[in-house]
């Protein structure tokens, strides 16, 4: 990645300009949030109403979520390209230029009359939406100070659940008043303004690149204080696994990959496992809507409104699987952990959906919150966890690429569950809640299947390295 880089050229610690690079800083991680989050809940429209859509362009599930496999699959296939790509490109230009793009699609999708159109036009979205994430973090950590980084990465990572929010709230409002079209227009608009802060954030920020942030103690205790092995680290924050204190084997990364034929089966796995991990969030969050008003005759209006408590609790999923598997050295275990928990709610899905909505909601909104914790294990803890053994970066796009097709192909596999007959009104929703507790069984097997493999693996391997180590030792203290 490229970013002309312009403004003050100074190495000299001067307080008046730190305290500008701060203030930047800061404006920069909320352009970039307001960016991310808008450009989501533009996107979001779509899923927040499906189930009007499906009633007022007279079409059935399956071809409704075709729109989300377009999307998702150009969006992919882009983010591929991307990796290539992308250091040639300059960054901020590419966003300035793609996002409006792909903006003006998400308002097109307002005047669609046939869902052929919204196809068309959801799926070029995804083209232009492909570096928006990307982009935003490589950004960030090129120009955000580093006391503000961890503050910039947890921002961030609100942008998706804030951005749906967004979407669910504003579509049940414009449905209640009749107007569903609304919506589209009023994102697109406030993606837009988004990316003209994000413009201004840009261009602020890049004229103090240059200036220390920090004098030279004020860095060295920074970076002691956060230093990955401090120990402190460890001891102030309550989490799942707690253990006993480390080993210098401990620090070793859970695979090796010094071979091309393990990198080439780390890759395949990989792969195999982004899209079993995806799959189960979209096989549940995507149909919700739609289960309240078939299932249980709740209105569109009201089925959109009451679903925003889904997305409103995913974001805690990733706290908890992100948090425990940064305790943990073998942190399959703990994906190991959170992905149990999944199978005893999609049985209970299978067996409650239609008993009251209240209990379909609450069993949906606990299961997408798990499941999309869990899916980040895959799409961002693997890359960062073996970053000595891989390109984090390409990793990470290869994964997400993977997880969109997922994302594209399981709602529309569902949906065919759901209403195989598009000419008759008749549901299979038991059928819909068995594919999805099939699906979350095949990826609890698939990490099961990693964990005792490098549970036997390694144990050897570790074991070679602990004796070395204490060999080492016990020739220091000769």
């Amino acid at each position: 990645m490229q970013l002309q880089d312009s403004g003050v050229k100074t190495n000299v610690y001067d307080s008046e300009l730190v305290k500008k690079k701060y203030k930047y800083g800061n404006f920069l991680i909320f352009a970039c949030f307001f960016l991310y989050s808008s450009m989501m809940a533009a996107k979001g429209v779509f899923g927040a109403e499906i189930s009007e859509i499906i009633e007022v362009l007279k079409t059935d599930e399956t071809k409704a979520s075709m729109a989300n496999t377009y999307y998702f699959f150009t969006y992919g296939i882009m983010q591929v390209l991307l990796s290539i790509f992308m250091s040639k490109l300059n960054i901020k230009w590419y966003l300035l230029i793609t996002l409006p793009i792909a903006a003006t699609f998400s308002g097109l999708m307002g005047i669609a009359t046939k869902i052929e159109h919204m196809w068309l036009f959801f799926g070029a979205e995804g083209i232009f939406h492909a570096g928006i994430w990307g982009g935003i973090i490589y950004i960030l950590t090129k120009y955000v100070p580093k006391k503000l980084m961890s503050k910039g990465n947890r921002l961030i990572n609100m942008g998706y659940a804030t951005g749906t929010v967004v979407a669910y709230t504003l579509s049940a409002v414009c449905v209640t008043v009749g107007v569903w079209r609304l919506p589209f227009f009023i994102l697109a608009g406030l993606a837009i303004a988004a990316l003209i802060i994000f413009a201004i954030a840009m261009t602020k920020s890049m004229r103090l690149l240059h200036v220390p942030e920090m004098d030279f103690e004020e860095e060295k205790k920074f970076n002691e204080e956060h230093e990955p092995q401090n120990a402190k680290h460890h001891h102030h924050h309550f989490h799942w696994f707690h253990h006993k204190k480390k080993q210098p084997a401990d620090y070793e990364p859970l695979l090796r990959l010094n071979t091309k034929a393990k990198k080439f089966w780390f890759y395949a796995v990989d792969m195999v496992m982004a899209f079993l991990l995806t799959a189960p969030y979209y096989a549940v969050m995507n149909w919700l809507t739609r289960a309240l008003v078939v299932v249980h005759g709740l209105s569109q209006d009201l089925a959109i409104y009451v679903t925003i408590i889904a997305p409103i609790v995913t974001v805690i999923g990733p706290m908890l699987t992100i948090s425990a598997c940064d305790k943990q050295r073998n942190f399959i275990k703990a994906a190991l952990f959170y992905a149990l928990m999944l199978i005893p709610i999609a049985v209970a899905l299978v067996f409650l959906y239609d008993t009251h909505w209240i209990v379909l909601l609450l069993l949906s909104a606990a299961f997408v919150c798990i499941a999309n914790g869990v899916k980040q294990v895959v799409l961002s803890i693997v890359a960062i966890k073996l970053r000595t053994e891989v390109n984090a970066g390409s990793l990470s796009t290869i994964s997400n690429a993977i997880a969109s097709l997922a994302a594209g192909v399981i709602p529309t596999f569902v949906g065919a569950i759901i209403r195989p007959n598009p000419d008759l009104e008749v549901y299979n929703w038991t059928g819909g809640y068995i594919t999805a507790l099939i699906i979350t069984t095949v990826a609890v097997l698939g990490i099961l299947a990693i964990y005792l493999f490098l549970k036997f693996a390694n144990k050897k391997r570790l074991a070679r390295i602990a004796s070395k180590m204490t060999i080492m030792d016990g020739e220091k203290n000769v």
